[in-house]
């Protein structure tokens, strides 16, 4: 038996959307954009967007919800999924997605307010074994 994992760290471009199936599962979607450069045929760097549509399930997509918000950076992990669907004018169409089996948030939020307390004020560095509290 095989196994795939698909790593990817990008930036959240808009807010993630959560939803209910008919049978009573949530499912929270997201983009997320990978940016790479690379040098052109004139030597000159580029950059570009790799775009991937991610799924998370159940109560996990539901607690996440309010963290997946526009200009957050993230680094998620999971398997990469194809499935084919006919839209309402009887064509057949496929889409990717990735599965996300663990997520990690880095960096600076975009839109939202930090939730973290302050920097505490004060010295940084400690002078004496005395001030160890261990």
């Amino acid at each position: 038996m095989g196994f795939q994992v698909f790593t990817a760290a990008g930036i959240i471009p808009r807010d993630a959307e959560l939803r209910v199936t008919s049978g009573g599962t949530n499912i929270l979607s997201f983009s997320l954009g990978v940016e790479e450069g690379y040098k052109n045929k004139a030597g000159e760097w580029e950059k570009k967007t790799t775009w991937f549509n991610c799924k998370i399930f159940g109560s996990r997509g539901e607690k996440l919800a309010q963290y997946l918000t526009k200009g957050t950076r993230a680094c998620i992990a999971g398997r990469i999924s194809f499935s084919e669907y006919t839209n309402r004018e009887g064509e057949k169409r496929r889409t990717t997605d990735i599965m996300v089996d663990k997520i990690e948030f880095y960096g600076g939020g975009g839109e939202r307010q930090s939730t973290q307390a302050p920097p505490p004020q004060g010295p940084s560095r400690i002078d004496s074994d005395d001030n160890i509290p261990f």
